[in-house]
């Protein structure tokens, strides 16, 4: 029954957890160890520093009483102690006792300063629930007396002022009837139409300011005693003219004031809105008001000299900020958009690698299609093979795919800009399109991807030791991998699969053999024309990869310094050809 009681307690998520224990002891247990927070000082922390800085304020005594109990259960949950005996309990928790009575009284507002006195000058100090009955006690009493002042008492007050003098008692009286407000504690109006409590009437509109000096009533009514000219626009046209005025000249800051009077010969005065000096009242001709040229082109310009002097002064400040805090452009990552083979080709160049490899390049050129993201990589003796390999493999292109490359993406190399390949990508009507200038960012795609291809190389040469001069086959061997993993741009399918999807019947793509371990030992079979009969049958060599040719696997035996390649071959796929050594160790040369 408690074991059930005490998962029944919990949320269904937590105590499905709980329904095979075998004792309520167990789930009690893991439930404490798991869940408690005896021990987590931030929420120590958090409780301890909401009460230290809580006080009753708008709170009724009562509200503010319940939420300091509140905070002390809390912190009883943290407290534990093992005691000796009852006596330092019962201690202990008078010590608590007298700490939470004076944080009851520092929280206080400070009409109850007088009943807190009166309590604190009792001994002993009563409890805190002794404490609180009174001050609640003394707060009812207050409300009762500060609510009799609705209604003024007549008999006393009338009695205690008969001894005064007349206005004396004139002004206590219009005092003393005065209404006051329990909630802002101010005179004038009762809680019950306190517009910081219930807020402004919905009626309510600002009362207009009267005039400071008395005179400006007599020079008012003095005008308005003389007949107002009829103002010839309105106010539609009043606000499009004073609109049209403030933009001449530079059209931003410097603005000319239109203004009309009531009265007088010369209704109509021009004012510069910044300085505040007079331009010049426009003369009535034909119904027009007509503005001299001299004042208001000697207002325009000295205004647009003044424009022209903040403008030079905020861009040499804007120009020195530069100087100091240029930095570059953030380029946004650009999302995977799918469009067709071969209808964008993006390439970079690799190198130079400081160790040749087997076959004696140093550099290689990667193509990969935008739509399918398949990669070809061809491995180069020097930079300057780039366009002839791009001819080929635009033949290839055009040959095994019937398709065509409309457009070339590289960045700004100059193996890219020779004069043959540019003649070349001119007559097959193929764009190149290049980065800017130390700008890799611009050709994301194919630098990207010489990134994953030289991370999946060190991983296939570091778990299989082999020496730095195959880095050429490990890269090869990542691109046929790579090919054939799936990717997440591409919803989970791999780029061969993409490809063949668009081209079933090509045979063009190398076949898929079973994949075997990179630089593992491999015995390749010798054939009968090439050995004797007691020479041996095999000859132990190291897996480098697949032929991107032929339908076979390609081994490279160091003894005979020949690469191999055939199907008549065994693998020990657990066992390197090379032995293990530590990563930051020496390399084999």
């Amino acid at each position: 029954m408690i074991m059930s009681w005490l998962i029944n307690s919990m949320n269904n998520d937590i105590g499905e957890n709980f329904l095979l224990f075998g004792t309520a002891k167990d789930i009690w247990d893991a439930t404490k160890e798991t869940y408690s927070s005896s021990e987590n000082i931030s929420e120590l922390f958090q409780v301890e520093s909401a009460l230290h800085d809580f006080r009753q304020g708008e709170q009724s005594v009562t509200q503010y009483y319940n939420t300091l109990t509140r905070y002390w259960q809390q912190l009883d949950l943290f407290e534990t102690h093992s005691w000796k005996c009852s006596d330092d309990a019962a201690t202990y928790r008078q010590i608590v006792e007298q700490k939470r009575l004076f944080k009851f009284f520092l929280g206080l507002n400070r009409e109850l300063d007088d009943v807190r006195g009166r309590i604190m000058g009792i001994k002993p100090l009563p409890s805190l629930r002794e404490a609180f009955s009174e001050v609640r006690r003394e707060e009812s009493r207050k409300k009762v007396m500060m609510g009799s002042k609705e209604q003024p008492a007549p008999t006393l007050d009338g009695s205690a002022l008969a001894a005064r003098s007349f206005n004396s008692s004139g002004e206590d009286r219009q005092k003393r009837d005065r209404p006051w407000c329990d909630y802002c504690k101010k005179p004038g109006h009762y809680k019950e139409a306190c517009w910081k409590l219930h807020g402004k009437p919905a009626d309510w509109k600002p009362k207009p300011r009267s005039d400071r000096d008395g005179r400006a009533h007599v020079a008012a009514n003095s005008e308005s005693t003389s007949v107002p000219e009829p103002s010839p626009f309105n106010k539609k046209q009043m606000e499009m003219l004073q609109k049209l005025l403030s933009q001449v000249g530079s059209g931003s800051t410097t603005g000319i004031a239109l203004t009309a009077s009531r009265g007088g010969m010369k209704p109509w005065r021009t004012q510069d809105l910044i300085s505040g000096k007079m331009i010049g009242s426009p003369e009535l001709c034909s119904g027009l008001y007509l503005l001299s040229c001299g004042q208001f082109s000697n207002q325009v310009s000295q205004a647009s000299c003044v424009q022209s002097q903040s403008m030079l002064e905020s861009f040499n400040s804007v120009s020195n900020s530069k100087f100091a805090k240029h930095t570059r452009t953030v380029y946004p990552q650009i999302p995977y958009k799918p469009s067709t083979v071969f209808s964008l080709v993006h390439s970079d160049v690799w190198g130079p690698s400081r160790i040749k490899n087997i076959s004696g390049t140093r550099w290689f050129v990667t193509f990969v299609d935008d739509h399918t993201r398949v990669t070809w990589v061809f491995l180069m003796k020097e930079k300057s093979e780039v366009g002839h390999i791009f001819q080929t493999f635009n033949l290839m292109v055009q040959n095994q795919f019937n398709s065509k490359i409309q457009v070339l993406k590289s960045d700004n190399a100059k193996e890219y800009f020779t004069s043959s390949l540019s003649t070349y990508l001119q007559n097959h009507d193929i764009i190149h399109i290049s980065s800017c200038v130390d700008t890799p960012q611009q050709n994301g795609v194919a630098e990207r991807k010489n990134r994953h291809l030289l991370e999946v190389a060190r991983c296939l040469m570091f778990s299989s030791n082999v020496p730095n001069y195959f880095w050429g086959e490990a890269i090869l061997t990542a691109t046929y991998l790579i090919n054939r993993m799936p990717s997440r741009v591409l919803t989970f399918q791999s780029p061969r699969q993409l490809f063949l999807k668009q081209f079933p019947h090509t045979r063009a793509a190398s076949s898929d053999l079973p994949l075997k371990v990179f630089g593992c030992t491999a015995f390749v079979h010798v054939y009968p024309q090439n050995r004797s009969k007691f020479a041996p049958r095999a000859n132990k060599c190291i897996f480098l990869g697949y032929s991107p040719t032929q339908k076979g696997y390609k081994c490279y035996s160091p003894t005979n310094k020949r690469f191999y390649t055939t199907m008549d071959v065994s693998f020990f796929e657990h066992v390197f050809f090379y032995p293990q050594i530590s990563c930051s160790g020496g390399e084999h040369e």
